[in-house]
C-alpha cells in the first residue's frame, strides 16, 4: 500500500476518492432521467441509489485509508450528496411522488449549509466537515425518497412517519451545524 502525505494531496482534484464523489454527482443525471420514464424502472433506480450510497461510503474510506484526504475532497463529497439529492427530489416532485414542502425543506437545508460553509471558510479559514447528524439526515432523506419510489407498496402511515423522521433529522442537523458555525465564528472573533 502506498500512502501519500496529506500535504501532497491537499490541493489535488484527481484522486480515487474524489473520483467516487464526482461519479456520485454525475449519477444524478441517469437517475433523474429514469424517474421521468413511464413506467418508472423502479428496480434500476433502486440499484443506482444504492450504488450512489456505496460511492459515498467508498470515497471517505479510500481518502482515509490511502492518505487522499484533501480540502477539495471535503468540498466535493458533500456537494456530490447535495447535487444527487437535488436531482432526485426535483425529478420526483415533477412526477408527483413527493410533496412540494418536502422538496423545499431539503433544498433550503442543503443550500443553507453549503452557503454557510462558504461564508465560514472565507471568514475563519475553517472548512467544516459533515457530522453524524448531517449524515443521518441524508440517509433518512434517501430512505424517504426510496419509500416514495415504492409508494404504492407502503402504507400512508409508514410514509408519513418516514417524512416526519426525515424532517426531524434535517432540523437536528441544521441545529447542529448552526451551533458549530456559531462556535467557530465566535472563536475567530476572540482570536
Amino acid at each position: 500500500m502506498t500512502t501519500t502525505h496529506p500535504a501532497e494531496v491537499s490541493g489535488r482534484l484527481w484522486t480515487v476518492s474524489n473520483g467516487f464523489s464526482m461519479l456520485r454527482m454525475l449519477m444524478a443525471v441517469p437517475v433523474a432521467y429514469l424517474l421521468f420514464q413511464t413506467p418508472v424502472p423502479r428496480g434500476t433506480v433502486f440499484v443506482l441509489c444504492w450504488a450512489a450510497y456505496a460511492t459515498d461510503l467508498l470515497d471517505g474510506w479510500i481518502a482515509r485509508r490511502f492518505g487522499q484526504e484533501s480540502n477539495i475532497g471535503r468540498v466535493i463529497d458533500p456537494l456530490a450528496d447535495k447535487v444527487y439529492i437535488a436531482g432526485m427530489v426535483l425529478a420526483m416532485l415533477v412526477q408527483g411522488m413527493i410533496p412540494v414542502w418536502f422538496v423545499v425543506l431539503v433544498l433550503v437545508r442543503d443550500v443553507t449549509i453549503f452557503l454557510a460553509g462558504i461564508y465560514l471558510r472565507k471568514r475563519t479559514g475553517v472548512l467544516v466537515q459533515s457530522n453524524y447528524t448531517g449524515k443521518a439526515a441524508v440517509v433518512t432523506i434517501g430512505f424517504t425518497l426510496l419509500m416514495a419510489l415504492y409508494r404504492a407498496d407502503v402504507s400512508d402511515a409508514v410514509f408519513a412517519g418516514m417524512l416526519a423522521l426525515s424532517v426531524a433529522m434535517q432540523a437536528a442537523s441544521l441545529v447542529g451545524y448552526g451551533k458549530r458555525f456559531h462556535s467557530l465564528i465566535t472563536t475567530s472573533r476572540n482570536d
